[in-house]
């Protein structure tokens, strides 16, 4: 059904959510999102045209990356873990903007990239509309970003933007082409190898081989490893991959190349807790599992870590599923 798109308001497709108070919005310059009623009623409704356009980049940079579309919710903790779609609170979306300029100005060149089909293509921009590809609030700003991008070679750009004077103000309106250069495309290069564990699908899966009270082998099996598939992520553990080297340097080397790590604690191994460490370290996710009746024995530097409490491998993997949709956004 028609309507308008709750941070841009500009025309947007909207169903509203059967058997739940939200919408699905699909929007050409905000992208694919549902947004709780509430969020909309008591926070939205509200927000200035900057902040809403810091949701509306997080939403365009998910739907050009191709994931699945997010639910909105007011805050990260009324974000139900038994929910089974990807959820994220107006909080943790805030957090996620870029909090530097050359963090900024790097993420609006992956948008750009992605945006391309092809190596050179011109990309139209719409000066007026496009402002969440560029995490961007007003025109003008947009455009400072793509003249400093051009004075870097990163981009070119062919403006196809009329610039009236009316009573001394200038009136920004129109198009712009633009396509990323050899150097820009070199720089995305780099910034991928340097980033590869955020841009990675590859989680880690950090848990016990052995046990003779519990069976881990199915636990990952037909839990962890199952789950990660079933939100698009690879599982990679130590011991199910062929390698020439040193087992350490491979596992350091596979925790910095993922996006972020399961730890199950069952059995409670020194080094699954160290393992743990060092991905908190990196500033990634970890995500605590543990066998049900394995759980008050956690160590206490990690008793008051949220864990998914496990029964079965198949309990497991719903669990843990609901988890990384909630929480690996």
């Amino acid at each position: 059904m028609p309507g308008k798109c709750p941070f841009c308001n500009q025309d947007a497709e909207n169903i509203p959510v059967t058997g739940y108070p939200a919408t699905t919005y699909t929007c050409k310059f905000c992208g694919e999102f549902t947004l709780a009623r509430n969020a909309y009623d008591d926070e939205v409704s509200r927000m200035t045209k900057e902040q809403k356009m810091r949701i509306a980049s997080f939403t365009k940079a998910r739907t050009i990356r191709g994931q699945e579309p997010i639910w909105i919710f007011s805050r990260q903790e009324y974000c139900d873990p038994e929910f089974k779609v990807s959820t994220a609170g107006l909080d943790s979306i805030f957090r996620e903007f870029p909090a530097d300029v050359s963090d900024r100005l790097d993420r609006i060149l992956f948008n750009l990239n992605r945006s391309a089909k092809y190596f050179g293509e011109k990309i139209s921009i719409d000066v007026d509309n496009d402002l969440p590809l560029f995490f961007s609030s007003n025109v003008e700003e947009l455009l400072f970003i793509c003249k400093s991008l051009q004075e870097q070679g990163l981009i070119e750009q062919h403006f196809k933007v009329s610039r009236p004077v009316q009573d001394d103000t200038v009136i920004i309106s129109g198009d712009i082409a633009i396509h990323i250069t050899a150097s820009g495309l070199n720089h995305i290069s780099e910034l991928e190898r340097a980033n590869s564990g955020n841009l990675s699908n590859q989680g880690f899966v950090a848990m016990a081989f052995i046990s003779k009270k519990y069976d881990l082998k199915s636990a990952f099996e037909q839990g962890i490893k199952l789950a990660f598939e079933d939100c698009n992520y690879k599982a990679f553990r130590t011991d199910y991959h062929e390698h020439n080297d040193v087992i350490d340097d491979v596992m350091i080397s596979e925790i910095r190349k993922s996006k972020f790590m399961v730890a199950d604690l069952t059995e409670h191994r020194n080094g699954v807790y160290f393992e743990a460490g060092m991905m908190y370290g990196l500033g990634r996710e970890v995500i605590y599992t543990v066998h049900d009746t394995d759980a008050d024995n956690t160590h206490f530097d990690l008793a008051h870590r949220n864990q998914v409490r496990w029964k079965t491998p198949a309990d497991l993997r719903e669990k843990l599923a609901n988890r990384i949709k909630a929480t690996i956004i």
